[in-house]
């Protein structure tokens, strides 16, 4: 999510974008939060390394953020599930691009479930989850779909992701450059 208020963001205070995702609501969300990042933030370091993982979770923190922007303008959210979202959808992207399929991914029953929970209970900020699953997908499919087979120079995928986060950030929040 991101805690967002349309006015904030989109009236100079870009720096909302970002440091949403580390804001929780509670100590039981946090440590859920907390639990889910080392999991898939482990594996996505391990797939792509330091810095493309922080692309990614940047690219997918400000994805969620701006996603809760979109569908949900005016409602206070906050959390890493955006980030989160990322992540598996840039896990999904690294094994597609490995062959494997969607469906018989390890990974695919796990976002199902948290797919019904996001859109099953109330409170949940939808637009910070889809926003920062197509973030991380579109990420993940940069650096290990696009860069890997087109044999495009790594720099060109880095500033690509780093573009889409910057794209999420200045969509929503015209004074960033401040």
């Amino acid at each position: 999510g991101g805690i967002e208020m349309s006015g904030g963001a989109g009236h100079g205070e870009w720096y909302r974008m970002f440091t949403s995702g580390f804001l929780h609501y509670g100590v039981f969300h946090l440590l859920v939060n907390m639990y889910a990042l080392w999991i898939l933030g482990g594996a996505v370091e391990h797939m792509a390394g330091r810095l493309r993982f922080g692309l990614i979770y940047l690219a997918s923190i400000l994805g969620g953020s701006l996603g809760a922007l979109v569908l949900d303008p005016g409602t206070l959210t906050a959390g890493a599930s955006g980030g989160i979202f990322g992540l598996m959808g840039a896990i999904f992207l690294a094994q597609r691009a490995q062959g494997v399929p969607f469906r018989d991914s390890p990974l695919f029953m796990i976002l199902v479930l948290n797919l019904v929970i996001t859109f099953g209970l109330p409170g949940i900020s939808v637009g910070g989850h889809l926003g920062g699953l197509v973030a991380g997908a579109a990420s993940g499919w940069i650096f290990f779909d696009l860069g890997l087979r087109q044999g495009m120079d790594k720099r060109l995928s880095v500033a690509m992701v780093g573009a889409l986060g910057g794209g999420a950030c200045r969509a929503r929040a015209p004074g960033w450059r401040r």
